[in-house]
């Protein structure tokens, strides 16, 4: 077997990067529906946000000496996805049934973010 596949394996064992995933894949259809005057500045801004925190869950997944840390920082993306979603909506760049999806999605990511990075600062062996 080969590394990468090695690699994409242990990924896809994690519920979180699936989420993540999903949500990433979600915006980018919406973020093309953006109105013209937001595409371009929040839009992107959410995009970005939601892929360097996609990345940093993989990078916490696959390298656990720097699990703590990644996970640090995706948690920071999300809480500011979380804001730059709610701002979309309320410039309608985004519907209600959208922006709710997607609050769903992010927070339900922050809850597993977060609890993988309780299981990463436990002592091992409790």
């Amino acid at each position: 077997m080969s590394e990468d596949q090695v690699v994409k394996d242990k990924v896809d064992l994690f519920p979180v990067f699936k989420t993540m995933y999903d949500l990433v894949l979600e915006f980018e259809h919406a973020h093309g529906q953006f109105p013209k005057m937001h595409k371009f500045t929040v839009g992107k801004r959410v995009s970005t946000s939601l892929i360097v925190a996609l990345e940093q869950i993989i990078s916490a997944i696959v390298s656990e000496d720097r699990r703590a840390s990644a996970l640090s920082n995706s948690i920071v993306e999300l809480e500011k996805t979380r804001i730059l979603i709610r701002l979309s909506h309320d410039l309608k760049a985004i519907d209600t049934k959208r922006y709710e999806r997607f609050s769903r999605l992010v927070v339900s990511a922050l809850e597993q973010v977060s609890a993988l990075l309780r299981a990463a600062k436990k002592p091992p062996g409790k």
